[in-house]
Order: C-alpha cells, then sequence, then structure tokens
C-alpha cells in the first residue's frame, strides 16, 4: 500500500524561476498524477526496445533508485529521478510510493 497520498493544489512556479531541462523560465508541466520516492522503478530502459529480450538482455533492467513516473490521460509521460520530475512535472495528486519496488507497464507474458 503507498504509505503517503497527497491531494495538494496544482503548483506553478512564477516565471523565470521554474523548473526543467536548463531553461529557468520554462514552467512545470501538468499532469494528473505523481509517482514518486520509488525505492527502485523499473524501466527496462537498458535493453533493446524492438524486439523480446533474450539471455544477457534480461539483465538490463534499467532500474532507477528513488524514481518516480508522471502519467496524464492514463499513460506514463516521464520517468526519471524523483527531485528532476518533482521539478519539471505538477500534479493534483501525488502518491509517495517510498520502500516500494515498482515496474510501470511491465508486461512479462512467459519467459525461461
Amino acid at each position: 500500500r503507498p504509505r503517503d497520498v497527497r491531494v495538494v493544489a496544482a503548483r506553478s512556479p512564477s516565471a523565470c524561476n521554474g523548473p526543467g531541462h536548463g531553461d529557468p523560465c520554462r514552467m512545470a508541466e501538468t499532469v494528473d498524477r505523481l509517482f514518486v520516492h520509488c525505492k527502485e522503478l523499473v524501466t527496462l530502459t537498458d535493453g533493446p526496445a524492438t524486439r523480446a529480450r533474450r539471455g544477457e538482455a534480461m539483465l538490463a533492467l534499467g532500474v532507477i533508485e528513488d524514481g518516480a513516473v508522471a502519467v496524464r490521460d492514463g499513460r506514463i509521460v516521464a520517468t526519471g529521478p524523483t527531485d528532476r520530475i518533482g521539478r519539471d512535472y505538477r500534479a493534483a495528486v501525488e502518491l509517495d510510493l517510498g520502500g516500494h519496488v515498482v515496474l510501470p507497464g511491465f508486461v512479462d507474458a512467459h519467459t525461461h
């Protein structure tokens, strides 16, 4: 179970004091939900994106410690470290998943 669920008012930083990708004037994007402080966020971004994983590729999991997920309209729009995602995105609902391993969108129908 999530340790802490907060409903917060959408926050927007003042002009030229906002977050984001090296541009101090970029405002935080609004999303529906933020899942933050995942103990380990397994993204599977370290392996081949075009085919099923086999052999050694099964070991490359793309794990982000203290990870976060931004979701808009039921789709993942960003993953990364909590500090960066929290800077770049704002949501009315933020769930603190501290202590939990998260595998967003992970599908493993069957492997040997």
